[in-house]
């Protein structure tokens, strides 16, 4: 739970009016940490997505749609009737939020370790960018992504 207050800086989920919502982000989090090991270097959790963007030459942020896209085709074969065999729909849920909240942390990082890269579209930034502000750092955007968002 720790883990999900630092990274997300949501202090508000140490007191949950929601208990089951917590066990839920708990359990998230214990199959995480216990997967991941198994699947990436040990210094750098993301190894594992940046390895099959390379191998299958796309961006990075296609290695999380194929996945989620996995997910969520086994979910619609589920909710059609097919009996599950190898895990439970809630547990193919649980994987596809895990999957998310991956994806996010990964940008997270991406956007903190090169401050060039456009907060709105997630490409370099050449040439004219804005500032995007929020109140907690400047962010920027290309000039074109920031006036169509």
């Amino acid at each position: 739970m720790i883990v999900f207050v630092k990274l997300f800086g949501l202090r508000r989920f140490l007191n949950l009016r929601n208990p089951k919502f917590k066990a839920l982000l708990d359990k998230m989090l214990e199959i995480h940490d216990r997967k991941n090991s198994d699947y990436a270097s040990d210094d750098d959790p993301y190894s594992n997505f940046k390895f099959a963007a390379a191998y299958a030459e796309i961006p990075l942020y296609k290695v999380y749609l194929v996945i989620e896209g996995i997910k969520t085709a086994r979910l619609h074969q589920l909710h059609k009737g097919k009996t599950p065999k190898n895990e439970s729909m809630d547990d193919t849920y649980l994987d596809k939020a895990t999957y998310a909240a991956i994806e996010a942390s990964n940008l997270m990082k991406e956007l903190e370790d090169n401050p060039n890269i456009c907060t709105i579209c997630n490409k370099w930034i050449e040439g004219t960018s804005i500032g995007t502000g929020d109140g907690t750092g400047q962010k920027f955007a290309h000039e074109a992504c920031y006036r169509n968002k």
